[in-house]
């Protein structure tokens, strides 16, 4: 009877290549730069509701945020205006980002995410201003038509989520279509209803919950063997994200600290 060796049987695993380092592809462990990176699937197994709570799990970055649908991640001590923030190369950063910790990282739709790469240190300056702490490249997902079966393709998938303490829904559809090399198209859809956290010393957390909805649009064609051309549009739509802490639903002193005063804050 033959017999086949252990190491020819185990799976051979590709090296990770990463854009954002250097600006063009390498592998991840030939980069000069310090790089995190959160792909879609770690996303999604570890249960994660936002983009700033998945940077949470990259070492050298601690997340601040008062309620869940904040959170400004401070990476090498800085947070605010002073991180980067791209989608596919595309700046997210302007003139009216505040400094200090903002909400504004939440406000793209961690489910359209196809793999996150955060770059640290002042080696991310090569993006422009606003990088002193570090760039997060946020690389959403596509359609996948270089690599489908030749000829017209169409796909889809879905997702929900059920969390029992707040009593939270999450959901996502996705359709992929187009002609395989030649041009191919995503459709994504999120919404999300989150309710109030619950603590077994504090009890239910009036407005600690919100509804989110999303969408995501990406077109993408090749013009010639070395020109390709992308069109994307996400949309987000946050409502009554209350910072909890600073108004007078928080019922309970932490550390010290007194309810707030505000009977609204969002």
């Amino acid at each position: 009877m033959g017999t086949q060796s252990a190491s020819a049987a185990e799976p051979q695993l590709l090296p990770e290549n990463v854009v954002t380092a250097s600006r063009t592809t390498e592998e991840a462990a030939r980069t000069m730069s310090t790089l995190g990176v959160v792909t879609s699937d770690q996303f999604r197994q570890q249960g994660q509701r936002t983009i700033p709570e998945a940077l949470g799990h990259i070492p050298g970055v601690m997340v601040q945020k008062t309620t869940h649908g904040h959170g400004s991640p401070f990476i090498r001590g800085f947070t605010g205006r002073q991180n980067l923030l791209l989608v596919d190369g595309v700046r997210i950063n302007n003139s009216t980002f505040r400094s200090g910790p903002v909400q504004y990282w939440n406000t793209v739709d961690g489910f359209s995410m196809a793999r996150m790469e955060l770059v640290r240190s002042q080696g991310s300056v090569q993006y422009g201003s606003d990088a002193l702490g570090g760039t997060l490249n946020v690389l959403t997902r596509d359609s996948g038509f270089l690599d489908a079966e030749p000829g017209w393709f169409w796909g889809g998938s879905t997702l929900y989520r059920y969390d029992t303490n707040s009593d939270s829904h999450l959901g996502r559809l996705e359709t992929r279509f187009g002609q395989a090399g030649s041009w191919g198209a995503l459709l994504g859809v999120t919404a999300k209803d989150f309710g109030d956290l619950r603590d077994r010393g504090v009890g239910k957390m009036r407005n600690t919950g919100y509804p989110e909805q999303n969408y995501d649009l990406k077109f993408e064609g090749l013009l010639n063997p070395t020109t390709r051309v992308t069109f994307a549009s996400q949309y987000v739509n946050q409502d009554d994200v209350w910072r909890w802490h600073s108004t007078v639903f928080n019922d309970t002193s932490w550390n010290g600290t007194s309810p707030g005063t505000f009977p609204a804050r969002i």
